[in-house]
């Protein structure tokens, strides 16, 4: 059985609004983000996006690279992925979201493995430089945040409940391999100098049809930037 990774992502972002659709060699960010999801073969990508005109243009994309777009509401994210695992039944789900275009891939099938060693409820890897992580979580775990999550922040966030309530859920933070620990390390796209840096990673490191490793280009990224290990 095949693990569906939730992508969430929308044009509305607070910070850098439309960054989604931000070019990077004549392609959307959106596009690479997927395009780095489905390297693992263990898994496939499900694009959940706010149920309102002005997202369309992602699920276009969505379609245009064989990927399921699922909608739902723009604010309860916890309700939109609860309707992904609906209609894709599975016993974990991985959560990424559209921040993240230098996305490790490799963390997938790590987390995967280690659900199916641990059986905890919900674990992400600790030591991720920001915007390198993704997370995975039970089916069992992503019902009962539905069920009981009513705070505004835990509808938002999908994963905070979990995080939060010990009491219900075993979570676990596995370190991250030697080569990727950088956690004081930034590669997310929250603003606009941060999507200018991103672009030149792209534009110094990508092949048509061929995603990076992160691991093979993240030391060179923390030298530029003036980040150390640790």
């Amino acid at each position: 059985m095949k693990i569906p990774i939730i992508l969430q992502a929308r044009i509305g972002s607070t910070r850098l609004r439309g960054k989604v659709l931000k070019n990077i060699l004549g392609k959307p960010m959106l596009y690479y983000i997927i395009e780095r999801l489905s390297v693992p073969t263990n898994s496939f990508v499900v694009l959940a996006i706010p149920d309102t005109e002005e997202n369309e243009p992602l699920c276009e994309i969505a379609k245009q690279m064989g990927v399921e777009c699922v909608k739902g509401s723009e604010y309860d994210v916890l309700g939109r992925y609860f309707k992904v695992a609906q209609m894709f039944p599975s016993p974990f789900y991985i959560r990424a979201t559209a921040d993240n275009p230098l996305v490790d891939f490799q963390a997938v099938d790590r987390l995967i493995n280690y659900m199916l060693i641990h059986r905890v409820d919900y674990s992400v890897e600790k030591g991720m430089p920001k915007g390198g992580a993704v997370e995975i979580f039970t089916d069992k775990a992503l019902e009962l945040s539905h069920r009981l999550a009513v705070r505004e922040d835990d509808r938002e966030h999908v994963t905070l409940f979990m995080k939060r309530e010990k009491r219900l859920f075993r979570c676990a933070y596995p370190p991250v391999p030697s080569e990727l620990y950088y956690p004081n390390l930034s590669i997310t796209v929250d603003y606009e100098n941060e999507f200018e840096f991103a672009k030149k990673i792209y534009e110094k490191y990508y092949t048509d049809g061929k995603p990076f490793r992160l691991s093979r280009i993240i030391d060179e990224i923390a030298k530029e930037v003036g980040v150390e290990k640790g």
